[in-house]
């Protein structure tokens, strides 16, 4: 279902969904629903057929999202969930893509599927990289690749280094991302992932040449600075290499760009043209706008420097035509994640306030709870204190008022455990020795009243029965 570039993820989630409906593509989703077996085998049937198909209706996926809850199928919900999220991304709706993979990552993390786990993560990073957020990116796609090396599953430590490459060179961190790089490279070896390659060996390139104009900066030494653009011209012409054996003119179009700036920053004019007139020529046959900018604007300069001026205005002007039109959409796509973002900030702040309001009736619940209850014990211990009190002028039996007076103490010492126990918990750390120490402190001070309050009243008792039996 996903297609994104180098940030690609869940592939190795659904593969082997996909791989069994890819069998069936050419046929109706009626034909495949008939050899279902029973309702579970259909859901999985149509997310499947879904996948295959790349069908990206809405309303498809919200129905069997249904189907999925009604019969507990929470991994297929955690798909389901991860591919509407995608979709809402390319609607624009970056607050509910952001939700939905949210969703699908709970899920996973109560089903302990450490691929549908990762997956979500991905995806999460991802979205946050489209906010330009990279902190947050680097957060969810380091937690990424931490599962994917604890599974050991080639393929989503391959992305998810590649993804970890993407945060560090775009945040000016061109060892980490060239080590993230070579790292992926050598996984995608590993499995023969070609299609993979000419992505990850362009990005190599890329961060060499950024190191290089870092060191260039900085006054680093000469040998260094061209060291580095030598190596960005060996990682592009790989990748050149790979894309030219697959007929990917994109990436074909990709790699003579590249080649032709470094070859323009190392002052090889004559090299610098020829892959400058190929990648223009691929470049227009694609209609690619972003190839087309960067290759008319080198073209201008190096028309410049040969004092060709019509051509170079020619390139100059067609330079302004593409980096316009990527302007306007870069401008609306910006437009769209800020809306998004103050949507989704809004959406928190409100969850946020309901999370405290919630709390606040909770609080007020349990306080007129506890008030009700120590107003009644309150309302007991001083009706038991007037009996005790009382034992003086009634004639009852001396066990029956030692019962009467230790029951009323008892539930004296425990009623001041309660008042006492938040403070005593602070006091004592949770430490159930202090704590103990605490309570025999409370119960040493009432016991010399109790003792004194049972003499007391024993003593009138039998004074009472005394003057009863002369009597």
């Amino acid at each position: 279902m996903r297609t994104r570039v180098i940030l690609l993820l869940s592939s190795f989630v659904v593969l082997s969904l996909t791989s069994r409906a890819q069998e069936f593509t050419s046929d109706s989703l009626d034909r495949l629903l008939d050899i279902a077996e029973d309702d579970t085998d259909r859901v999985r049937m149509r997310y499947a057929y879904g996948e295959a198909n790349r069908i990206f209706r809405t309303g498809y996926w919200d129905s069997m999202l249904v189907e999925a809850r009604e019969l507990k199928l929470q991994k297929t919900e955690g798909q389901i969930l991860n591919n509407l999220g995608f979709i809402y991304g390319n609607y624009g709706d970056f607050a509910r893509e952001l939700e939905l993979c949210f969703s699908s990552l709970r899920i996973f993390e109560e089903i302990e599927d450490q691929n549908g786990i990762a997956s979500s993560l991905n995806n999460i990073g991802y979205i946050y990289s489209n906010q330009g957020d990279y902190e947050n990116t680097l957060k969810y796609y380091r937690k990424c690749y931490s599962i994917c090396l604890k599974t050991g599953e080639t393929l989503g430590l391959a992305y998810s280094l590649n993804n970890l490459g993407f945060v560090f060179q775009k945040t000016n961190k061109p060892d980490s991302a060239i080590w993230a790089y070579k790292e992926s490279l050598e996984k995608q070896k590993s499995m023969d992932a070609s299609h993979l390659m000419h992505s990850t060996l362009n990005n190599i390139g890329i961060s060499y040449r950024t190191k290089s104009e870092s060191l260039l900066h900085q006054n680093g030494h000469p040998d260094s600075v061209s060291e580095n653009m030598m190596k960005a011209v060996v990682f592009h012409s790989k990748a050149l290499e790979i894309s030219r054996q697959k007929e990917d003119k994109e990436g074909i179009a990709l790699s003579l760009n590249y080649l032709a700036s470094i070859h323009y920053k190392l002052k090889d004019f004559t090299l610098a043209g020829e892959y400058g007139n190929l990648a223009m020529e691929v470049a227009m046959d694609l209609g690619y706008p972003e190839i087309i900018r960067g290759v008319s604007k080198f073209m201008q300069e190096d028309f410049r420097r040969q004092g060709k001026w019509q051509e170079a205005l020619e390139s100059y002007e067609l330079y302004i035509l593409m980096r316009d039109s990527i302007k306007n959409e870069s401008t609306e796509k910006a437009s769209i994640r800020q809306e998004t973002k103050y949507e989704f900030e809004k959406a928190q702040l409100i969850k946020e306030q309901e999370k405290r309001e919630m709390q606040r009736k909770t609080e007020e619940a349990q306080k007129r709870r506890d008030n009700l209850q120590y107003s009644i014990i309150i309302i007991v211990m001083v009706m038991l204190t007037i009996s005790v009190l009382a034992l003086g002028r009634i004639n009852i039996s001396v066990r029956a008022a030692e019962g009467l007076i230790f029951f009323t103490f008892l539930l004296f010492f425990e009623f001041m455990l309660v008042l006492a126990d938040p403070y005593i918990e602070v006091w004592s750390g949770g430490a159930p020795g202090i704590k103990l120490l605490f309570n025999a402190a409370i119960a040493a001070l009432i016991f010399p009243l109790h003792s004194l309050i049972e003499r007391s009243l024993k003593k009138r008792l039998a004074s009472n029965q005394a003057s009863y039996l002369a009597n």
